[in-house]
């Protein structure tokens, strides 16, 4: 008969497991939400609004700092004639001058609100990226750690590799080896993979001629964290070099390319 307390122990690892999943997709969803609010906003069209305002403030501006000499000059003028039958013009001059007062100042306070307003929704983003980021960043260090030790792999807001930082030095994808770049990028396969998988989605992992740039060193770690991927996902590797891959761990089967 089974042990009751590993019977509840497994009742409660599913569970467990369950409630992940939950929560996961939810969290998923929460983040398809706030990026979907995000792109209903246009952004970018708030920033030409932010532009267009400013612009419109500083006429605004300009127009009244120019009634303000108009109004300067006039008055030395009425001095000069002793203001006979100028006083109508010089009211009428201020009135111009105080609305451009007010219609600056509207601006002023819209282009400042619409900037509010831009601020949070870049942090509401950066917020939501984040909540997605952090399980795809936490696997890109487990792998990371076996091909490149005490470094970091950096992720782009598109969710691709960005750079890897080594001590206090970051290294831009761009600036790497080809075989580094390489390596990187299927090391974020893997750990996507690993993504998938925790969220309930089937996964297969195809490597076609890979690393044919790396060392023997590196391409032994590398095998390294492939075999280690390989004990959760199923992993094919097609090769011209199959004396490189000998020690995999797994036998090699040879296609028949006479078909």
């Amino acid at each position: 008969a089974s042990n009751p307390a590993c019977s509840a122990r497994r009742r409660a690892g599913r569970v467990g497991s369950t409630e992940s999943r939950a929560q996961r997709a939810e969290l998923e969803r929460s983040v398809l939400t706030a990026h979907a609010r995000l792109a209903e906003h246009r952004p970018e069209l708030i920033q030409q609004d932010i532009e267009r305002f400013e612009r419109s403030a500083r006429i605004a501006r300009d127009a009244f700092q120019a009634r303000q000499r108009d109004m300067l000059l006039l008055q030395g003028r009425l001095d000069e004639a002793g203001a006979q039958g100028l006083g109508e013009s010089l009211a009428q001059a201020e009135a111009t001058a105080e609305r451009w007062a007010r219609r600056s100042d509207g601006l002023a306070a819209r282009a400042a609100a619409l900037e509010l307003l831009l601020v949070l929704l870049r942090e509401r983003r950066d917020a939501a990226t984040q909540r997605l980021l952090a399980p795809l960043t936490q696997r890109l260090a487990h792998y990371a750690g076996m091909v490149f030790p005490n470094a970091r792999l950096a992720l782009d807001d598109g969710f691709a590799p960005a750079a890897l930082r080594r001590g206090d030095v970051d290294g831009a994808i761009e600036s790497l080896s080809h075989g580094t770049q390489e390596q990187l990028g299927i090391l974020a396969r893997l750990a996507y993979a690993d993504v998938l998988r925790e969220a309930g989605r089937p996964t297969l992992v195809i490597l076609d001629d890979a690393l044919v740039h790396s060392d023997a060193e590196r391409l032994g770690w590398m095998k390294r964290a492939i075999f280690d991927a390989a004990s959760r996902h199923q992993v094919l590797i097609f090769t011209c070099h199959a004396p490189a891959w000998r020690d995999l761990g797994v036998e090699p089967r040879a296609l028949d390319t006479s078909l």
